[in-house]
C-alpha cells in the first residue's frame, strides 16, 4: 500500500557523523526520490515550501548537511560532504533518486553527479561561488583578481567569533525582531531559526557552521573550479542561474556602499553575464548538462517555490520519460526525449 502525505524526522548515518533528514510526499517505489540540499548556513527548512508542490508525485528527503541544523559536527571536505549524501542513498535504501541542491547544495549535487553514474538526476540551483577572474565578463584579469581578493576577505571577515555565544535574552530579542520583519509565517520563521542555532550548556546557544566549520567551508569553496567538475558529469546535470530580483538588487546596493566596495555592483553584473556565457558553451559541449536561466532572486526556494519546484517537476519527468503521476496509472511511459 502506498503510503502519502506523511513526515518523519530522523537522524542517519553520514560519512563519519550523523545527518538529519527529513522524509516525506510519497513512499513508492515506482517513483524516483529527490534528496535535497541547502545552502550554506542554512537548514533543510529552506526546502519547506518547495516540498509542499512536488509532496504529491515524489518521494522527498530533505537534508541538513554536516555542521548545519541538526546534523552532527565534523570537519568539511567535499569528498567527505559527498560521501555523506552517498551513504545517505545506501542507508535509506533508495532507488531511483536525484539529488538537487540550492546555492552550496547546489555544489554539492554537481560534485555528486561528477562522482555517481546511478543517480538519476541533479540540479544545481544557484550555486556558484564567486567564480575566477576571466568569469567577470570586461572586467581586465588583473582588476578582477585584486576586487576577488577583497571579497574573499570580506567572506572570511563574516564568520562568527570562536567564542560566539547568544544569551536567553539574545535570542528571544531576536525571535522578537524576526516576528515583526518576517515575510514567511511566524511558525517557520522561528522553527528555521531556531534549528540553525548549537544549544550550549549555559543555556544560550551559537550559529551553525561554528567558526571553525565556517572557516573550512571558507577555505574549501576558494579552492573548488566548478568548471572542471562540470566536465565530469556522469548523469543529466541542470545548472541553473538566478538573475536577481529588485530586493537584491538593492542589498547588493547596500553592501556596496556599506563594504566600501563601490565597484561590487559592477563585478556582479559582469559575473552573471560571464557565467551564463561560459554554462551556456557548456550545455552545448556536454550531452548531459542542461542550462537555464530564471528571473528571480538568490534565495528562490523561499521566493519562488512555486516556480522551483515546476523547474524541479520538469526536469525530472524529461529523464524518466513520463510524468510522475503517470506512475500512479495502468499506461505505458510514453518516449518523451531528455532535454539537454
Amino acid at each position: 500500500m502506498a503510503m502519502t502525505d506523511f513526515k518523519l524526522d530522523q537522524m542517519i548515518a553520514g560519512h563519519e557523523v550523523e545527518l538529519a533528514i527529513r522524509e516525506h510526499g510519497r513512499c513508492e517505489s515506482s517513483l524516483p526520490s529527490l534528496v535535497l540540499l541547502h545552502g550554506a548556513g542554512r537548514t533543510l527548512e529552506d526546502w519547506a515550501f518547495v516540498s509542499t508542490h512536488l509532496q504529491e508525485d515524489f518521494h522527498l528527503l530533505s537534508v541538513d548537511l554536516r555542521n548545519h541544523g541538526l546534523a552532527g559536527d565534523a570537519p568539511w571536505s567535499w569528498p567527505a560532504v559527498v560521501a555523506d549524501i552517498q551513504q545517505l542513498v545506501i542507508q535509506t535504501g533508495l532507488g531511483a533518486h536525484a539529488v538537487i541542491g540550492h546555492s552550496l547544495g547546489g555544489m554539492i549535487a554537481s560534485l555528486y553527479a561528477a562522482q555517481t553514474s546511478n543517480c538519476l538526476a541533479a540540479i544545481n540551483l544557484d550555486g556558484h561561488g564567486i567564480g575566477q577572474p576571466e568569469d567577470y565578463a570586461g572586467i581586465p584579469l588583473d582588476t578582477a583578481r585584486t576586487r576577488l581578493q577583497q571579497m574573499t576577505n570580506l567572506s572570511s571577515s563574516m564568520a562568527p567569533a570562536p567564542d560566539q555565544c547568544f544569551s536567553p535574552t539574545d535570542i528571544a530579542q531576536i525571535e522578537s525582531q524576526l516576528r515583526e520583519d518576517s515575510v514567511y509565517a511566524e511558525d517557520w520563521t522561528l522553527r528555521a531559526f531556531r534549528r540553525g542555532l548549537q544549544p550550549m550548556a549555559n543555556g544560550g546557544a551559537r550559529l551553525r557552521p561554528v567558526h571553525q566549520r565556517y572557516v573550512e567551508l571558507q577555505k574549501a569553496l576558494a579552492g573548488l573550479r566548478l568548471a572542471e567538475v562540470y566536465k565530469q558529469t556522469k548523469c543529466p546535470l541542470l545548472i541553473v542561474q538566478t538573475l536577481g530580483s529588485a530586493k537584491e538588487r538593492e542589498e547588493i546596493s547596500q553592501l556596496a556602499m556599506t563594504a566600501w566596495m563601490p565597484w561590487f555592483e559592477e563585478m556582479q553584473e559582469a559575473y552573471r553575464q560571464g557565467l551564463a556565457r561560459r554554462l551556456r558553451q557548456l550545455s552545448q559541449d556536454h550531452p548531459l548538462i542542461r542550462f537555464e536561466q530564471l528571473h528571480c532572486g538568490h534565495g528562490a526556494t523561499l521566493e519562488a517555490p512555486e516556480l522551483i519546484a515546476g523547474l524541479i517537476r520538469d526536469f525530472i519527468d524529461a529523464q524518466i520519460g513520463f510524468r510522475p503521476e503517470q506512475a500512479h496509472q495502468d499506461v505505458p511511459p510514453n518516449s518523451r526525449p531528455a532535454s539537454g
